[in-house]
């Protein structure tokens, strides 16, 4: 069986949702995204660090 597989412009969705590419919309986006994706970074660190710190106290 061939199966057709179905592509989309994800440029073109996020053009629509947040503005074209250096419009002041679409910078915002950008800055709430990249904000968003360094706090979770810090966060997995820190779990990581307190579930490592709180097994190696474990015998």
């Amino acid at each position: 069986m061939n199966k057709k597989i179905e592509m989309f412009d994800v440029d073109a969705q996020l053009d629509e949702r947040f503005g074209k590419e250096g419009s002041e919309t679409r910078e915002a986006a950008e800055k709430r995204a990249e904000a968003f994706f360094t706090e979770n970074q810090h966060l997995d660190s820190l779990l990581n660090s307190v579930q490592y710190n709180t097994s190696k106290h474990q015998h």
